[in-house]
């Protein structure tokens, strides 16, 4: 059983001349709970949850994101099973995820609400020829959900000098990936 937990104070400040422009600061906590499992049908791995809250705000007259809290949670297990020289390696993921913002009275009716749930699945087959050579084939496909910042930003951000709208209508992005490779290692 393995446990971890982080929690993350970051305030950042940009300065316009020797004055203050704007604060932004960002408060995460996050927790991941693993349990490695004996084997069951030849398969060794880890059951786990994953849990995190973020809490954002910027205050000053270039705050372009509004005040936005972010929940998360989700389920995993990562698996292999060796049939000879040949391993095979599975692992799944499911998430939820809640992105909340504070309304923006001057822009047109935004969701300030957004609810997500996201999977990930990922397969790899490694065949070790001997100790010096191995080949590897893998399978991905993972999905992300969009940001507090990519779904309400409104507003020109100072330091990248580019003027950021986000779009509260976004939905998660989806990722796949086919890859092989070879290890030589003499």
């Amino acid at each position: 059983l393995r446990f971890k937990y982080a929690r993350t104070n970051y305030t950042h400040t940009e300065y316009e001349g020797a004055s203050v422009g704007t604060v932004f600061n960002n408060r995460t906590d996050e927790a991941r709970l693993e349990l490695v499992h004996r084997d069951v049908a030849g398969w060794r791995g880890a059951f786990g949850v994953q849990a995190s809250r973020r809490d954002f705000d910027a205050i000053g007259d270039e705050a372009f994101v509004p005040p936005t809290q972010g929940r998360d949670a989700g389920v995993f297990w990562l698996g292999q099973r060796a049939f000879g020289p040949v391993r095979l390696e599975l692992g799944a993921r499911h998430e939820r995820a809640r992105i909340e913002s504070e309304s923006q009275p001057l822009l047109p009716a935004r969701q300030t609400r957004r609810d997500f749930r996201t999977n990930h699945l990922s397969a790899a087959l490694r065949w070790d020829v001997d100790a010096a050579l191995n080949f590897k084939l893998g399978l991905d496909r993972a999905q992300r959900a969009p940001s507090a910042e990519e779904l309400y930003s409104n507003g020109l951000h100072v330091a990248t000098g580019a003027i950021e709208i986000g779009d509260d209508r976004l939905k998660p992005e989806t990722a796949k990936q086919r890859s092989i490779g070879v290890v030589f290692a003499p």
